[in-house]
């Protein structure tokens, strides 16, 4: 039996690889999980390759060829070179390396609301079904709704240690699998639910806050924020500014989808007009109920 690496050490690039492609045994991806929670350094190397595939995934096949540097940020992991390209050989893309620089992470949403606004079970968390929302059919705009107000959700439950917090980032993983590239941000929300921590979600949402539908996880990430606020009494917490932005990022995506336009528009005029949470939190519940179909 393999003895268990010290804390600190690096993960070898291979085994780093069949983590992200999600092709370790059940075994080895709880010992490899009990690694990242107990050593930052390892942590941050599965948050750089993941980094790394989501930009591929993203990046148009012409420009795949550049190498960029990362910009840096508060929330910006130094990149390792050896393990990078190691890592995406031992995948079969060290031929397309690309690096972009990051987008505002889609939790800051659920960070901007008062301290005191924590996840409680007896608010519906998903006004979309009635099933858990990593299990019904939906679209892949839809998805992304939903992954972004599931986002919400889980950094809420952080803040008060809620007992649903690994089920929450488990269902964030679930939500992710199916996408295309989405497997390394599943493997990180995983990570999260075997370790909760507020600086992993923060990594592990940075990873899918340059897909190509952000402006929809954005959508839903600041619209469960929204009604989690009213449900806490604390309308004057909403951004609605910053509100009347998202919807208008987010309305492109929903041209072929016009009950879910038609929310959103509906729930930015109540915005523009400063509309009391007696009509605010119902438009607030059909926009996220159209738009995560």
């Amino acid at each position: 039996m393999t003895e268990p690496k010290p804390s600190g050490s690096p993960i070898d690039a291979e085994r780093l690889a069949t983590f992200l492609d999600g092709q370790l045994s059940e075994g080895q991806r709880a010992e490899l999980l009990r690694e990242l929670a107990s050593s930052q350094d390892a942590h941050d190397d599965v948050v750089e390759a993941a980094l790394l595939l989501r930009d591929l995934d993203d990046e148009p096949a012409a420009d795949r060829s550049v190498v960029r540097p990362a910009s840096k940020s508060s929330h910006h992991v130094p990149v390792k070179p050896w393990l990078v390209a190691a890592t995406l050989a031992a995948i079969g893309l060290m031929s397309v390396l690309t690096v972009r620089s990051r987008e505002p992470s889609v939790s800051r949403y659920a960070s901007r609301l008062p301290s005191d606004i924590a996840y409680v079970t007896t608010f519906d968390h998903e006004p979309w079904s009635a099933v858990r929302g990593a299990a019904a059919v939906m679209s892949e705009q839809g998805r992304a709704v939903r992954i972004g107000a599931r986002l919400t959700d889980l950094a809420l439950a952080l803040r008060g240690a809620h007992a649903d917090v690994s089920g929450i980032a488990e269902d964030v993983a679930l939500l992710l699998e199916p996408r295309a590239g989405g497997g390394p941000a599943a493997q990180l929300f995983r990570s999260v639910a075997a370790e909760p921590s507020g600086d992993r979600l923060e990594r592990a949402s940075g990873v899918i806050s340059r897909a190509a539908d952000r402006e929809l996880i954005a959508l839903g990430a600041w619209a469960q924020a929204a009604r989690s606020a009213i449900d806490a009494d604390q309308a004057e917490a909403i951004d609605r500014g910053t509100g009347i932005d998202v919807i208008d990022d987010a309305l492109p995506a929903m041209r072929e989808r016009p009950a879910a336009a038609q929310a959103a528009h509906a729930v930015r005029a109540l915005l523009e007009s400063n509309a009391d949470t007696r009509s605010l939190e119902p438009a607030l519940t059909r926009l996220l109920t159209e738009a995560a179909r």
